[in-house]
C-alpha cells in the first residue's frame, strides 16, 4: 500500500488543489492520498476563510482520501517551523511514502540544491545573514541577498515552502521521497482574478461578498426565477440539489438579495472550484459566514490594552523583544487587527510575521520548549478507511478521531496540546457565530466527517 501525503491550507479548497491531488496520484502512483491542513487559522497569520471541518469535506470531495488537522500553533508558525512540523508529523504517521507539493520552478534538484545550501553551515552565508539582519532588513529578504544565486528562486513562495519541506525531509532523516509539481495558473499574490485556476486570494475575496445569512424557505420556484428579478426561496434540501450547470444556463443579472448573491458567487466561482466542493464551502460561507483578521480585533485589544509591560507580549509564540517593545508602545492604537498590524510594520520585519505575532498574542499561544505532535483525523472517504486503519495501527503519536473522548485518555503535552487546539477551534467558532447572531457550535460536538 503506497501512500502520497500533501501539506496544505485549502483556504479555500479550489481546482489547483484537485489538481495536486491528481498530479500526485498519477506522478506516484499511490493507492491513497493523505493531507495535513491547517485548522482554523492558517500560515499567514489570519484565520481561515471558513471552518476546518467544512474545508476537509470539500477536500474529501476534490479527491483526497484522509484529512488530518495540522495544530494551529504549528500552522501558524514561520515558513521553517511550518514545513518541518509537518514533516514530523508525516514521518510519525509511519506509512507515508511520498510527500508532494507545488512550487513555481517545478525543479526538483534545483530546490535541493538550494536546501542543501542553506542546511551546510556556510560561513560565509551566515556572515552576509547576520550583517543583513543586524542592518534592519527583514530574515526572507536578508536570507535572500546573501545568497544570490537563488534570489530569483525565493521571490516566490511556493519554491520557499519546498526549499523548507526539502530541508526537514533531510534534517529529520526522513526515508519519504519528495515530489514537486509545477504549480500553474495565477500567482500567489494576484487576488483579483478569476480562471480556471485562480489564486486563493482572489477567490477569498469573491466568497467575501457572500457573506450574508440567506432565508430557505420550502417553494416552488425554479432557477430561473432568482436570475429575473424575482425573489426565490429555497430549503436545505432544494439548495443542495442545485447544481453549477443549472446555474450557468440562466441568463446572468446582478441583483441584490442574499439568495441571489448566493448563485452569483457560485456563478463566478464555478470555472474555479470543483462543484461539489464549491458548495459545500459556499453554502458554509453563506449560512454560517466566513471570518477574517479584523473578526479578533476585540479579543486582541484586550489583550494588548490591558498589559502593563513590553514582557507581557514576550511569552506569546513569534514575539521577539523588539516586537514586544513596538506593540507595547503602540497599544493603545490598537483599533482593529489589521490596522495595528499596519501600525506595526516595519523594514526589519514582514507583515505576516506580524499578523503571526498577533495572532498568538490574541489566541493566547504561548512560546513553549516542547513540540508535542498528535494527529487529529478530521474525515475520510469510505472506501479509504484502510489508510485510516494502517495510520492508528503504525503511527507513534496519538490519532485522534473522537476529541471529546480521546482527551480523557491523553496525558502530558499531547493533552495540552489537544486542548489549545479545542479552545482556539471554539474562539473560531463564536467569533463567527456572533456575527451571525447564530448560536456557537461546540468543536468537540463536531462529528467525524464520512464520505
Amino acid at each position: 500500500m503506497k501512500t502520497a501525503a500533501i501539506i496544505a491550507e485549502f483556504n479555500p479548497f479550489h481546482n489547483g488543489h484537485a489538481e495536486i491531488i491528481k498530479k500526485a496520484r498519477e506522478l506516484t502512483g499511490c493507492d491513497y492520498c493523505l493531507i495535513i491542513m491547517s485548522g482554523d487559522y492558517v500560515q499567514r497569520g489570519t484565520p481561515a476563510i471558513v471552518d476546518r471541518h467544512t474545508r476537509c469535506r470539500a477536500a474529501l470531495e476534490g479527491g483526497a482520501d484522509l484529512v488530518i488537522s495540522q495544530p494551529t500553533r504549528y500552522a501558524t508558525s514561520s515558513a521553517e517551523n511550518y514545513a518541518l512540523m509537518s514533516v514530523e508529523l508525516l514521518n510519525a504517521l509511519g506509512c507515508v511514502d511520498y510527500l508532494v507539493f507545488g512550487s513555481e520552478c517545478g525543479d526538483l534538484e534545483e530546490l535541493r540544491s538550494c536546501a542543501q545550501f542553506f542546511s551546510d553551515e556556510n560561513t560565509a552565508f551566515q556572515e552576509k545573514l547576520r550583517e543583513y539582519t543586524r542592518s534592519g532588513i527583514s530574515f526572507p529578504k536578508a536570507r535572500a541577498m546573501a545568497a544570490p544565486m537563488y534570489e530569483s528562486l525565493l521571490s516566490s513562495p511556493n519554491n520557499v515552502l519546498a526549499v523548507e519541506y526539502l530541508k526537514a525531509l533531510q534534517s529529520t532523516g526522513s526515508p519519504i521521497e519528495p515530489v514537486t509539481i509545477r504549480r500553474i495558473g495565477a500567482g500567489y499574490n494576484d487576488d483579483t482574478s478569476i480562471e480556471k485556476f485562480s489564486s486563493a486570494s482572489a477567490i477569498r475575496n469573491l466568497i467575501q461578498n457572500v457573506n450574508v445569512t440567506p432565508v430557505f424557505t420550502f417553494g416552488s420556484k425554479n432557477l430561473m426565477s432568482a436570475f429575473s428579478g424575482e425573489t426565490v426561496r429555497m430549503n436545505a434540501s432544494e439548495l443542495h440539489s442545485v447544481t453549477s450547470d443549472s446555474i450557468l444556463s440562466y441568463d446572468y443579472v446582478r441583483s441584490d438579495t442574499a439568495e441571489q448573491m448566493y448563485f452569483r458567487c457560485i456563478y463566478d466561482l464555478a470555472e474555479s472550484i470543483p462543484e461539489a466542493p464549491l458548495h459545500t464551502q459556499i453554502r458554509s460561507a453563506s449560512m454560517d459566514g466566513v471570518v477574517c483578521d479584523d473578526d479578533f480585533s476585540l479579543i486582541l485589544a484586550e489583550k494588548v490594552w490591558s498589559a502593563d509591560s513590553p514582557e507581557f507580549f514576550m511569552q506569546f509564540a513569534d514575539v521577539s523583544p523588539d516586537l514586544a517593545r513596538a506593540v507595547f508602545n503602540n497599544r493603545f492604537a490598537c483599533s482593529s487587527f489589521s490596522a495595528f498590524a499596519e501600525t506595526l510594520k516595519n523594514k526589519s520585519i514582514t507583515r505576516t510575521h506580524i499578523n503571526r505575532a498577533l495572532l498568538h498574542i490574541a489566541l493566547s499561544i504561548v512560546q513553549s520548549g516542547e513540540t508535542p505532535l498528535c494527529a487529529q483525523v478530521l474525515g475520510c472517504r469510505s472506501e479509504s478507511m484502510e489508510l485510516l486503519g494502517k495510520i492508528t495501527e503504525k503511527s507513534d503519536v496519538p490519532v485522534i478521531t473522537r476529541p471529546a473522548r480521546d482527551l480523557k485518555t491523553l496525558k502530558g503535552a499531547a493533552r495540552d496540546l489537544l486542548s489549545e487546539e479545542i479552545r482556539v477551534s471554539n474562539l473560531y467558532n463564536m467569533v463567527r457565530a456572533l456575527k451571525k447572531k447564530a448560536t456557537v457550535t461546540n468543536t468537540l460536538s463536531r462529528k467525524f466527517i464520512r464520505i
